[in-house]
């Protein structure tokens, strides 16, 4: 179990706030950015009851079972769109460190052996035209048991592939990549690099949206990180959100 002492040594002198139980670390750290909370600083749980991924899709969680924190962050919104990347190297690059190997998909997942470990949602505070701020949400399966839930075939933890695994020194180590990549927000390469890691690029894929439905090759993501899709008739279709399904490799 998370406590208050554990994290105490680990995270000082970084700013955070723990609850042994919440419904969204993510509105928490809106309440908190809109109070005046400054960036870096760490809302984090031991449960979170409601959580909420893209799409208003819910989040499941049993206690003690996951790794879930929101971030307080104050990036130049020309940039916004890189907070997901960032989350998405971060928890990689985390993972590689204690012999985990995942693949990232776009737009905000971690998967581990193809089923989603790790999922990512950033939102954003304003007040009225004025930007105050952006949190980073985080929320990584480390000992769920998804066996016999409806998520089975689709969600993993990693204690199904390394069994025990540290939380807190999980997430310092999270942390530290995610200071590393926020330093370089505003260079490019942090995109690219975003790019080559996205096990989507070269894959069939349907994309849903409210008013169209996409059908074809990922080919790449643009200078926003919109995912690029060649039809089958060779016209190109830029895809910032939608409901993604792989249908394969590009044969």
């Amino acid at each position: 179990m998370l406590t208050i002492e554990k994290l105490q040594n680990a995270l000082s002198p970084r700013p955070f706030r723990y609850y042994a139980q919440i419904g969204s670390t993510n509105d928490a750290a809106l309440t908190w950015l809109r109070d005046g909370g400054t960036s870096g600083s760490l809302v984090i749980t031991d449960h979170q009851t409601r959580g909420r991924g893209r799409l208003s899709r819910s989040w499941f969680s049993e206690p003690a079972s996951a790794l879930t924190f929101s971030l307080l962050l104050h990036p130049p919104p020309q940039h916004l769109f890189k907070l997901t990347m960032i989350a998405a190297l971060a928890v990689g690059d985390a993972l590689l460190e204690i012999g985990i190997k995942t693949a990232l998909k776009w737009p905000n997942d971690v998967l581990l052996e193809g089923r989603k470990v790790c999922g990512i949602l950033s939102e954003t505070a304003w007040e009225g035209s004025r930007f105050l701020g952006a949190v980073l949400g985080v929320g990584l399966n480390v000992s769920t048991d998804f066996k016999a839930a409806a998520l089975a075939q689709t969600a993993i933890s990693l204690s199904e592939v390394v069994g025990t695994v540290d939380r807190v020194d999980l997430l310092m180590r999270i942390l530290a990549r995610i200071d590393h990549y926020y330093a370089q927000i505003d260079r490019d390469s942090l995109r690219l690099l975003w790019r080559d890691r996205l096990s989507t690029i070269g894959q069939q894929v349907k994309i849903i949206q409210p008013n169209e439905t996409l059908v074809g090759i990922a080919e790449d993501v643009d200078a926003n990180g919109a995912l690029l899709i060649r039809r089958a008739d060779d016209s190109l279709g830029r895809v910032i959100a939608g409901d993604m399904m792989g249908l394969g490799a590009e044969s």
